[in-house]
């Protein structure tokens, strides 16, 4: 190999004409093979840059080829250029490892938020539904006292006691028997005497059940039909506003045997008052 480098450099002194002819179709190459790693970085395609590459090797095989006494020479810095372009290629690589392993966490961050946020979905959506089934409950349970106030009492006279708001301090009892009570009560607007006289007409063609009966949704539509009953039937949602509208046109209707209005909360005293008045009435 030494020996090949010393004729080399006797080569190299007989033509350095030559040489100098080649050193600047080195410097051309120089230049074109920096314009072809420009074109590479801009277009950032590895397929390109591997075709340029097979484009490079072949170009030097042939002027390797066509400058046999510069072999050695030309190999170094061929070496060099490649080993630049190689290092270029790996600056690549690592800048699109990089991105991708960035692109992967933005990706699982978008996961995890999206998780979350279908987690806290579901939540609220649990939370709804426990407060939708709270609501029912409690107008259930506000139904129910209606219900209660409207069943019968303790013996087998039927009571219908007309409430008006669900917790209403208007309440009035009157019995299946006395239809014609409420017919003569006193009123202060002509809706209610219509709405009373409408529910008068319910009550005089109603049968006699017992406290433990079972047809509560026949009396719930009954009630439904008769005076200032209408807003508690309706649901707690547009109970306000129809109540509101109910309690304007039907204020207060006062029983035809004199006694009192009554409190929602002792209806069921007064159920027994009004039992033991029509027992005797009955007598």
């Amino acid at each position: 190999m030494k020996q090949r480098q010393i004729e080399l450099l006797q080569q190299q002194q007989q033509q350095q004409h030559h040489q100098h002819q080649h050193h600047q179709q080195q410097q051309q190459q120089h230049h074109h093979q920096h314009h072809q790693q420009q074109q590479q970085h801009q277009q950032h395609q590895e397929q390109h840059q591997l075709q340029h590459q097979q484009q490079q090797q072949h170009h030097q095989h042939h002027q390797q080829q066509h400058h046999h006494h510069h072999h050695h020479q030309q190999q170094q810095q061929q070496q060099h250029h490649h080993h630049h372009h190689h290092q270029h290629h790996q600056h690549q690589q690592h800048h699109q490892q990089q991105q991708q392993q960035q692109q992967q966490q933005q990706q699982q961050q978008q996961d995890t938020l999206e998780q979350q946020q279908q987690q806290q979905q579901q939540q609220q959506q649990q939370q709804q539904g426990q407060e939708q089934g709270q609501q029912q409950q409690q107008q259930q349970q506000q139904q129910e006292r209606i219900m209660v106030m409207m069943m019968k009492g303790e013996g087998m006279v039927e009571l219908i006691c007309c409430c008006r708001l669900y917790d209403a301090q208007c309440c009035w009892c009157c019995s299946s028997s006395s239809s014609s009570s409420s017919r003569n009560s006193s009123s202060s607007s002509s809706n209610s005497n219509s709405s009373s006289n409408r529910s008068n007409g319910s009550i005089q063609n109603r049968t006699i059940y017992n406290k433990q009966a079972e047809e509560k949704e026949e009396i719930r539509t009954r009630a439904a039909t008769a005076a200032a009953t209408a807003a508690a039937a309706t649901a707690a949602t547009a109970a306000t506003a129809a109540a509101a509208a109910a309690a304007a046109a039907a204020p207060c209707v006062l029983p035809a045997d004199g006694s009192e209005q009554h409190e929602a909360t002792p209806a069921a005293a007064e159920n027994k008052k009004l039992q033991q008045q029509q027992q005797q009435q009955q007598e």
